[in-house]
């Protein structure tokens, strides 16, 4: 049997949904083609379907076999990020999986949503709540149709429009502090702080302002409507100094 029958005959038992049969296969392939970086990838991908630590390690061997053989294949590269996202390691995933983003062409619609995808993953593991958004929103861009995306973004993004914080009153805290951090910069006809001096300065004024004005209006926060709290926060103004 020669590589393209072979892969054929994985493919027809990939296309039935029959993943064990399938992966049989792959043994058999790997054998007769052991410099066939096709066969790793495949069986990388299946392997990875495991979801145990067994599996990842198993996967990860598969694809930098893949990556030996052939070092361009951005698609081992992004499963890689994957196994390091589930192996709780989201720095080394973040290095990988932007790798990826700047190598793939910026008109691609194929790999470049899942890679955001994952890369908002690693950067949400690492408390980059506001860039893991920005990585969903562009696979969102790209590929409006992913269920998955769609699903990401409700469960990712608050009731005002921002990354979720770790409860709901830290949300409308955020909420408030952000919207007087506007409120300071219009009114002095900017769009930045000059230095981290003037934002440390303006940002501990308004944690002051929440903390002895509004905090203690907090628990008539759960009966109101976004719409309500944004007009309540809107009454009040920080007296910055």
């Amino acid at each position: 049997m020669n590589r393209d029958t072979s892969l054929a005959n994985i493919y027809r038992k990939l296309e039935e949904n029959n993943a064990d049969e399938a992966m049989k296969l792959l043994e058999q392939h790997v054998n007769l083609f052991p410099n066939d970086p096709e066969g790793f990838l495949l069986k990388g991908m299946l392997t990875i379907q495991r979801e145990s630590a067994e599996g990842l390690n198993e996967a990860e061997k598969l694809f930098q076999r893949v990556l030996e053989l052939q070092p361009e294949s951005l698609l081992a590269r992004f499963y890689l990020g994957h196994i390091r996202i589930d192996q709780n390691k989201p720095e080394e995933a973040e290095l990988i999986l932007t790798h990826v983003l700047e190598a793939l062409p910026k008109d691609d619609k194929e790999l470049r949503p899942d890679t955001l995808l994952f890369l908002g993953m690693a950067q949400w593991q690492q408390g980059d709540r506001y860039g893991a958004v920005e990585s969903w929103l562009e696979a969102y861009r790209i590929d409006p149709e992913s269920k998955a995306i769609q699903e990401i973004l409700k469960e990712a993004i608050n009731e005002y429009g921002l990354p979720k914080a770790k409860s709901r009153e830290e949300d409308d805290r955020e909420f408030f502090q952000l919207s007087q951090v506007n409120e300071y910069l219009s009114l002095r006809n900017k769009t930045t702080f000059d230095n981290d001096e003037e934002m440390e300065h303006v940002i501990n004024q308004i944690d002051s302002y929440w903390e002895q004005i509004l905090e203690p209006e907090a628990a008539r926060f759960a009966e109101m409507t976004t719409e309500e709290k944004i007009t309540f926060f809107k009454l009040h103004h920080v007296p910055f100094t």
